[in-house]
């Protein structure tokens, strides 16, 4: 009797469902990072989600939330194209914002609010890694340093990565 591989099959299947450039298109929608060490990630699907507008820019956001806490993680690149490299910092004019940010809102009100985000000298970058434009998916990795406006706290959003559904 002829033995049965199956384990080789079952790597191979493995193999062939993710990407190492970046998460597969298969699978529900996510965006997740550690910051500052800690891993971050949205609490549901619905909690992670994208968008192409008609001035071709690309939104991606997670959203985690707890009693008293809510946190979002996102970002946004300006005149998004094709799958490739695009820098985060902030620019106003001319031109489109091409930023990152983390929010916190704590309290009973979610009124306490630290929010922080990119600029000229924190930085980072977006790797839109796949688009799949039938199903409507755009997966990749992003990383960035971000600040709070005004003040010197800075978090570092490293190992990013997302696969979110868009309108």
């Amino acid at each position: 009797m002829r033995p049965i591989r199956v384990l080789p099959l079952a790597v191979a299947l493995w193999v062939g469902c993710t990407d190492s450039t970046g998460p597969s298109i298969a699978g529900p929608p996510f965006v997740k990072a550690v910051i500052d060490g800690v891993t971050w990630t949205n609490n549901a699907a619905g909690q992670a989600f994208g968008q192409i507008n008609p001035e071709s820019t690309l939104v991606v956001v997670g959203i985690a939330s707890a009693p008293g806490i809510l946190q979002s993680l996102g970002f946004q690149v300006g005149r998004f194209h094709s799958t490739g490299t695009y820098a985060l910092s902030f620019t106003r004019d001319p031109g489109p914002i091409n930023s990152g940010y983390y929010t916190i809102q704590a309290g009973p009100s979610l009124s306490d609010v630290q929010h922080y985000a990119t600029d000229s000298a924190n930085t980072g970058q977006v790797r839109v890694t796949s688009i799949d434009t039938a199903a409507r998916i755009v997966t990749g990795t992003f990383m960035f340093t971000a600040v709070q406006p005004g003040g010197p706290a800075i978090v570092h959003v490293m190992e990013g990565s997302f696969r979110v559904h868009y309108p």
